[in-house]
């Protein structure tokens, strides 16, 4: 399976008189599907709410990844992979 190019995210939660947001910092990031273990949907730690439009990749090493696309596409990607 070739590689695959996405909009990695990195969470940056920013506080302004006491009221937390978050925000992100995006960047390019490569992977391979067939080295993801398993994919969640992204968790907003200022909500405590799980967010779908945004899924987090697990891999084998140990490293994860925030992704911008949806949980929804996400699973149907990983599921046509078997």
């Amino acid at each position: 399976m070739p590689y695959v190019t996405n909009t990695g995210l990195r969470p940056l939660i920013i506080t302004n008189n006491g009221a937390e947001t978050n925000s992100f910092i995006q960047t390019p990031i490569t992977y391979n599907n067939k080295d993801i273990v398993f994919a969640t949907e992204f968790f907003n730690t200022v909500t405590g709410l799980f967010d779908t439009t945004k899924s987090t990749l697990y891999f084998a090493n140990g490293t994860l990844f925030t992704i911008d696309q949806s949980y929804s596409d996400t699973t149907a990607q990983l599921i046509a992979l078997n």
